[in-house]
């Protein structure tokens, strides 16, 4: 029994290295050297409905160009886009070797004009003085900026995409308390930071090629060049509510990355991703055995899984609003996640291919 307890422990511990600090954008208090303008190139597809969020976040923000590339949409993206002020691109006929998302972005990059290129997803939007703070500290660190949006939920189903986004945060190896001395393992799409020059003379997106998970493939291509990767939360910054519709999209969304975002992270990440996973299952497994076999101690099992519990908890809290019964009853989502996973593989691995939003993706 103390062999288990030390157990739980030492794996509970991997959890709290991988996620100890995660560090966010912030407006500088010192005047900045230059005062650079901004594009903000967002690619959507069939995004209508998301566009409106983003696009009257933006109007209450510094000095920006906005440019909206209609990735061959079917609905009223280019509308809706016109109708906020934004300037439209199409982003024309996909080549064989590109992947949708990142054929947008450099398109979109191309048509730009500012000084420092702000990448969004569609369906973020930005807190008050999001641009500004992303603006001050990309001037700060220079390099390749990426932010993972703050998750907003509503509907309970969003709450199972609880260990999609910690298991995200804690793959990059970029929160541990060794801080910027360890070189992240990934990077955050949703919201990348990159000043004009430095995009155009390493590739950009095009360097991402047909890749499945433009984002890891870019910043991997950027840091062999000797380009810093910086990893940021957006809780206050930027926010995302991804999935709404129902648990069948949220599994379907996820699923057709996550295996393949696996695989690039690193061998150690993952390792010590599979540690900390596996430290919840079987805490779950000792307590309903403790439960279910009357000779066992149950006082024990119930604590751990109380430790893990709060652990979760305070994860949580900086990357999403996600509700205390949703850590309390953490086994719930780590199903979720599991199964997602699986399907996840099975299609990327052994199917080699995934299909979002109509297209289908090679993932060998």
């Amino acid at each position: 029994m103390f062999g288990s307890i030390i157990s739980h422990v030492f794996r509970w511990m991997i959890g709290g290295f991988l996620l100890y600090r995660i560090p966010f954008p912030i407006v500088s208090t010192k005047p900045l050297k230059s005062d650079p303008s901004l594009s903000i190139i967002i690619p959507a597809r069939n995004e209508a409905l998301n566009l409106p969020h983003l696009l009257s976040s933006l109007k209450r923000q510094i000095r920006h160009e906005i440019i909206v590339v209609d990735d061959d949409s079917d609905d009223d993206t280019a509308r809706v886009a016109q109708s906020f002020g934004a300037r439209v691109v199409s982003a024309g006929p996909l080549p064989s070797d590109m992947s949708g998302k990142a054929w947008a972005c450099w398109q979109g990059a191309q048509a730009s004009h500012g000084d420092i290129l702000v990448f969004l997803d569609a369906d973020t939007r930005l807190s008050r003085n999001g641009l500004a703070k992303l603006r001050d500290t990309y001037q700060t660190r220079g390099g390749l900026l990426t932010v993972q949006p703050y998750h907003l939920m509503r509907k309970p189903h969003e709450q199972f995409s609880l260990f999609f986004y910690l298991v995200m945060f804690a793959a990059m190896g970029a929160f541990t308390p060794l801080g910027h001395r360890l070189r992240p393992r990934g990077a955050f799409g949703a919201c990348v930071v990159c000043s004009r020059d430095l995009y155009f003379e390493n590739d950009g997106h095009r360097a991402a090629g047909g890749r499945v998970l433009e984002d890891m493939a870019m910043a991997r291509h950027f840091q062999k060049r000797g380009i810093p990767l910086w990893c940021l939360r957006g809780k206050e910054t930027v926010s995302v509510r991804m999935y709404s519709d129902n648990l069948r999209q949220l599994i379907a969304g996820f699923s057709k990355g996550f295996a393949s975002g696996a695989q690039e992270v690193g061998l150690i990440s993952l390792l010590a991703v599979i540690v900390w996973i596996s430290g919840l299952f079987a805490i779950t497994v000792n307590l309903v055995r403790a439960f279910i076999v009357p000779t066992m101690n149950v006082w024990i099992p119930m604590g751990l899984y109380v430790l893990y519990a709060a652990q979760i908890r305070w994860m949580a809290y900086r990357v999403g609003n996600y509700r205390h019964s949703t850590a309390a009853l953490f086994p719930v989502p780590l199903l979720v996640f599991t199964y997602t996973m699986v399907y996840s593989l099975i299609q990327t691995r052994f199917i080699g291919r995934v299909s979002w939003k109509g297209r289908h993706l090679n993932t060998r």
